[in-house]
This record gives structure tokens, C-alpha cells and sequence, in this order.
């Protein structure tokens, strides 16, 4: 007898496995081409970007971003809050599987950066399903970052 697994369970599974510290799952939606994971807040309060604390979060924006493809493409839902901190930045929060402006996740730059050191960008690129500007982009910013 299959017994199905407790939303509780899958909220722990994604937490240790994909590194979401400031969210909990909340559903997930099997669309014919994607996946789409929702996540939701635990805190209504935001982490600075320059200097790590937490802030007031002024405003709510929804982001949905590329994520490493779970049997096909795979998308990621969540609330990312707009801070206001002591130390004077108000802007995005920062996230740690996320950079400052991107719409994929840190786990899937890595991926296709390592995927062009072994292979062209435009094969990179049709594997990931992304253009090979797009690629070549991830993969610059991955080589700063090093």
C-alpha cells in the first residue's frame, strides 16, 4: 500500500535538499512542458543585502526562476520581499540560493558553467534549454565569482 508523503515531509526534504532556509513548500504544480514549486515565506521580515542583517520588508514582489530540471524543466514560485534596513539599503533581500538580480537559481549557473567547460556553449545551451547568449552569460558571471 503506497502511502503518500506528509506535506510537513516534503517541506523538510526540499529544505535539506535545494537550501530554501527562508521558505517552506507549499505545492507543487505537473504542467505538461514544466514543474512549477511554490514556495512559501516563514518570516515576513528580509535579509540585507550588504550587510546580512535582517530588515523590515516593505513590499512583496512574486519571482519565478529557473531551477535544475526535475524530469523536465523546473521552475521555483516565491515571494521575494523589498528591505528597508538600518544600515541604509533598501532594496531585494538576499537569498542564498539566488544572486542579485537572477532568474536562475545559483545551483543551476553552476550546472551550465560546468556543462561549457566540457562541451560548446550552443550544446550547453540546448541541454539547459536556454539561448547560448544566456549561457554564455551564466557562465561569465560563474567565472567572476571563482
Amino acid at each position: 500500500m503506497n502511502v503518500a508523503p506528509k506535506k510537513e515531509e516534503i517541506s523538510s526534504f526540499f529544505e535539506q535538499s535545494f537550501g530554501f532556509k527562508e521558505f517552506a513548500f507549499q505545492d507543487f504544480l505537473n504542467l505538461d512542458d514544466e514543474t512549477v514549486v511554490r514556495l512559501a515565506r516563514k518570516s515576513k521580515r528580509g535579509k540585507c543585502l550588504r550587510c546580512g542583517r535582517e530588515g523590515v520588508a516593505e513590499n512583496f514582489r512574486m519571482r519565478r526562476i529557473r531551477d535544475l530540471d526535475l524530469i523536465k524543466r523546473c521552475y521555483i514560485e516565491f515571494e521575494q520581499a523589498k528591505v528597508r534596513c538600518r544600515c541604509g539599503y533598501r532594496g531585494v533581500e538576499r537569498l542564498d540560493f539566488l544572486g542579485k538580480h537572477s532568474m536562475y537559481t545559483l545551483r543551476f549557473e553552476e550546472f551550465v558553467g560546468r556543462l561549457t567547460e566540457i562541451m560548446s556553449l550552443s550544446d550547453a545551451a540546448s541541454i539547459c534549454g536556454i539561448n547560448w547568449k544566456t549561457a554564455q552569460k551564466l557562465n561569465n558571471c560563474r567565472r567572476r565569482m571563482d
